[in-house]
Order: C-alpha cells, then structure tokens, then sequence
C-alpha cells in the first residue's frame, strides 16, 4: 500500500514537472494571467455552470438504468442525489474513486439495494464509462497527428495495450485466479457478496442481453455524464474569448481523464490541471489562455460541487435516519 502511495505522487509529481518545464520559457507571459479577469465573458461562465448539471443527470439516470437491469428500482431524484455526492466523498475518502463509490454504496444500501446488486451496478458503470472514455481518447488522436506526436502518443497507446494485456492474462486465469481468492478470502464476511457475485454472473448478463433497449440508453446517458464536462470545457476557453477545435477539446478532456485515473488522486487533482495545460501548449494555445480555461474548467467541475455535494450527502443523510457520525461511517465503509 505504501508502495503504491509513492507511485501515485510520483506519478503526479511527474507530470506537473514536465508542465512546469513547457511552461517556463513564457514565464513572463504569466503577467498577463491576471488581467484575463477583466476580459471574462460572464456568460460563457454560466453556460458552463449550467452544462455541469447534466453530469450528475447522465450520472444518476445512468445509474438508475443499471439497478433497473439488476430489477431494482429508485429514484431518479435519489440516484440524481447519490451522483452529485462524488467530488465530496472523494474529499473526505481521498483514495482515487474509492470515495465517491463508498458513499455511494453507503447511500444505495439505505435504499434497499444489496451488496450484490451494487456490485453489478459499479462494474457494469465502470466497464462502460471506460470503454467510452478509451474511444473519446482514440478517435479524436487520429485527427490530430502533430498534437499526439509532441505528447509522445506512442508510449500512452503502449501503456493501453499493457493494461489491455494484462486485463485479458487475469480474464484467461479467472478460475484459477478465484479459487485462490476463495480459498484466501472466503471466510471474510465482506468478501461473500463478491463470491456470491461471482456465481451468479451468468444470471446477470442474461439480465444484460434481456434489455438491449436498457443498455442503449445507459450508453446515452453515459455520454450525457462526458458531454456535460467537455462542454464545461470548451464553454471555459469562449469565456477567455477564444475555443480550440472541439476535436481538441475531446482529446484533452479523455487524456487528461485517463492520467488522472493513472495516480489515483482524488478527482485527479494536480494531474488533471497539469495534462491540460501540456496538451493545450502542444497545440500551441496561447500559455495565458491554456492556463486561464483549464483553471476555470477545474474550478467549476471540481471546487464548486463540493457545497452541492455536502448538501445531497446531508439530506440523503437525514432522509435514511442516520446518525452515525463521519468517523463510524468511514469505518463503516471499510
């Protein structure tokens, strides 16, 4: 564990060196930051405010589709409220998405949905998001050949095709792979709801091939939750008075996501700003303006929904009857 707390920051601190590096030669540039506030256009800020609510209604409704699938059924106005929860939990749980998936597991189970079932809506949600994501990265690279090339694309497409290599070595060796597991993990309380998934994930891709209508607007409602931050993103730059191609704007978006998912920092904190930033130079955007969009992008799609999110953890909260304090909750989770 300790191990990989060192390869997260030295990842992060990696990255924001090689930031630092391409930015040093226009440090004198760095003046005129400041001064970029008295040219924001206000109304590109609300735009972007406004595109960040459909993130937690991509969320939640996506959400919502999959429990659907698994025949369990709540709200939208609740799965919308357990969305909205990420950036704070992944503050108070700093461990990558670790935060925001414990809250959430918290939340659902006041809600009447089991382990079991929670289990099938986090990796259903993380197979498809992923997939999406990795195709928002690709497609856009194809079209922007001196860009990937500057990035040094080829190493980023290497390490694809490692985690790809070794997702399908533990998918060939998966029998033998859970029999250990089993055998190691079995007699832990915890760990039977994902033995018991485990046996019955046949029962749950039959579920899956049942609802082909439900899986395709679970894929809609997927691409709502990344619309709504690149369109944050793009809205951030108009706001600056300029907007890079949107075939950019995708490619910075997905790269940047996919470093951040790399150090396992809390909403990508620091990776993300830096990835951004070194794409937009590679694209040779003016080093004020990359700077400037990134940090109002970050500022509305990370900072601002931490009050939104404390308010939907305190209603959902109030709503279930707990009182169990943030110290138990935690060990709760864990």
């Amino acid at each position: 564990m300790k191990f990989l707390k060192i390869l997260q920051y030295f990842i992060i601190v990696a990255i924001v060196a090689l930031a630092v590096i391409r930015l040093a030669p226009n440090v004198n540039d760095f003046s005129k930051l400041w001064t970029l506030k008295d040219h924001i256009d206000y109304r590109w800020i609300a735009a972007a405010l406004f595109s960040q609510i459909f993130q937690y209604i991509g969320d939640g409704w996506f959400s919502q589709i999959l429990l659907k699938v698994a025949d369990i059924k709540v709200r939208f106005k609740d799965s919308m409220r357990i969305a909205s929860l990420n950036v704070f939990a992944a503050h108070i749980l700093p461990v990558g998405e670790a935060g925001g998936m414990a809250a959430a597991y918290h939340f659902y189970k006041k809600l009447g949905v089991d382990t079991e079932k929670f289990i099938f809506l986090s990796i259903c949600w993380t197979a498809i998001t992923h997939i999406l994501l990795i195709l928002l990265f690709i497609i856009p690279s194809f079209f922007l050949q001196n860009i990937t090339a500057a990035l040094n694309t080829s190493i980023i497409f290497i390490s694809i095709m490692i985690v790809t290599l070794v997702i399908l070595s533990i998918y060939i060796g998966r029998k033998h792979l859970f029999r250990k597991l089993q055998k190691l993990l079995g007699k832990y309380k915890w760990a039977k709801p994902f033995f018991s998934f485990a046996k019955n994930r046949k029962m749950y891709l039959k579920r899956l091939k049942q609802h082909p209508w439900l899986i395709a607007k679970s894929i809609v409602a997927s691409l709502i939750y990344y619309a709504s931050n690149i369109a944050t993103l793009a809205f951030s730059f108009l706001a600056l008075g300029t907007l890079p191609s949107m075939t950019l704007i995708v490619f910075a978006y997905a790269a940047a996501l996919l470093f951040s998912k790399i150090t396992l920092a809390p909403a990508g904190i620091g990776a993300a700003e830096a990835s951004l930033i070194l794409i937009f130079l590679g694209a040779h955007i003016d080093p004020t303006i990359a700077i400037g969009a990134t940090l109002i992008y970050r500022f509305i799609s990370f900072w601002l929904p931490i009050p939104a999110g404390f308010i939907s953890f305190y209603s959902l909260k109030k709503e279930a009857k707990d009182n169990v304090d943030m110290k138990v909750f935690k060990e709760e989770i864990f």
